[in-house]
Parts: structure tokens; C-alpha cells; sequence
């Protein structure tokens, strides 16, 4: 998903969860608001970019994070985790303005999820765009299986041996932004990354606590 279909996405979403917060959904309502972005498989924080910038400039402090093996980050496979994952994210939630606002897109659903389970004091609230929104020992795998209509299944190529979850060149643009301009489609897999297979089959461990808050 590019930053162009998120960018058209997002404000819905926020808006929405926005108003139940405070009772508005103007600009005004961003001002001083601390917000974490958390991208999906096989992107990296620039899928954020147009997103980011708008935050920005509505009055938001706001961080996009790179997740370890993606985009410019050289972590080797053979240490990638959806604990380094969570790690990750609160790292950046650490270092930003409290509360923060989350938000996972896709597989950072889980990521997040696993982030508020244990942070939940930092937080001001979640928000799931497209997201997988895990119960405790739910994996990405196991919540994936239960989409039989999904048109990644039918491109997606595991690769056991070196780890990873590709996806054929020539399908990228159809599955992820399918109503994209052929600019944002070149750049999607210009900066595509296979996705690393740890993540996808372990479990979210959620406690009965700090998620529900």
C-alpha cells in the first residue's frame, strides 16, 4: 500500500476516531497531538510520507517507523522478530511527545497491538487502518488464512530456506495499489523488500489489561 492509497484512506480513519475523542474532527483537533505511524508487509516508512506531511501540518508532532528489514534498514533475517518489531515501535513511542496516538496499517496492526498491551499508560489511543487487530496467540498467518478471497494468497511465494515471504515483481502493483498512478506504482517496487517469515507465524501475546485500555 503506497503512501498515495493511505494518504487517501488515513483521514477518514482519523477523523473518525478524532471526533469520538474529542468531539470535533477540525484541523484544530491535531494541534499538539503526538501520533507514531507504523507501516504493513513489504513497505517501510515512506508509505507514509504524504500522511506524515499532512499530520504536519494540521499542528501534529508525528514519527513513521522503520520497521527492522525494511526500507534502509539492513537488519540481518536470521534476527528479525515480531518481538524486535514491537521493540521497534516502542522505541518510538519512547522518544515522542506523551500520550501518543498509534497507528498500525496491515500487519502493524499486530505490532501495535502487542506495543499497547505493554505501554498502554503512553497511549492516547489506537488506530487500525486496514489492520489486523490480533486476540492473544493470534499470528498475521493465522488471521490471514481466514481471508479465502485474498488476491495476495495467489501471488504470495514462501521461501523457507532463505526465510521470507515474496511476492512476484510483476503482481506488486495490482495487489497493493491497484488504483495508483504508474508513478506511485514504479515507486512501490522500486523500494519493494521481501518480507521476513518470523513475524508472520509468531504469536501476539496479549494480556487481559493493557490492550483492552
Amino acid at each position: 500500500m503506497t503512501n498515495q492509497l493511505l494518504s487517501k484512506m488515513f483521514p477518514f480513519v482519523l477523523t473518525a476516531a478524532m471526533t469520538t475523542h474529542v468531539g470535533c474532527s477540525d484541523n484544530n483537533a491535531l494541534d499538539g497531538k503526538s501520533i507514531v505511524l507504523v507501516h504493513g508487509a513489504w513497505m517501510d516508512a515512506w508509505a507514509w510520507d504524504d500522511v506524515k506531511a499532512d499530520l504536519k501540518a494540521r499542528g501534529a508532532t508525528v514519527a513513521a517507523v522503520e520497521l527492522p528489514g525494511h526500507g534502509s534498514d539492513m537488519t540481518p533475517l536470521a534476527s528479525i522478530s515480531l518481538r524486535g518489531y514491537v521493540d521497534t515501535v516502542e522505541a518510538a513511542i519512547d522518544a515522542a511527545p506523551k500520550p501518543v496516538m498509534l497507528v498500525g496499517h496491515s500487519l502493524g496492526g499486530i505490532v501495535v497491538t502487542q506495543a499497547a498491551d505493554e505501554r498502554a499508560d503512553d497511549l492516547d489511543r489506537l488506530v487500525y487502518l486496514t489492520a489486523f487487530v490480533p486476540k492473544d496467540g493470534d499470528s498475521l498467518l493465522s488471521l490471514s488464512m481466514q481471508d479465502s478471497d485474498s488476491e495476495l494468497a495467489t501471488t504470495l511465494t514462501i521461501e523457507m530456506a532463505q526465510g521470507i515471504a515474496a511476492i512476484h515483481p510483476d503482481k506488486i502493483a495490482d495487489v497493493f495499489c491497484a488504483d495508483c498512478d504508474a508513478a506511485a506504482a514504479t515507486a512501490l517496487g522500486a523500494r519493494y523488500r521481501d518480507e521476513p517469515l518470523a513475524p508472520f507465524v509468531q504469536p501476539a501475546q496479549i494480556s487481559a489489561g493493557g490492550w483492552a485500555a
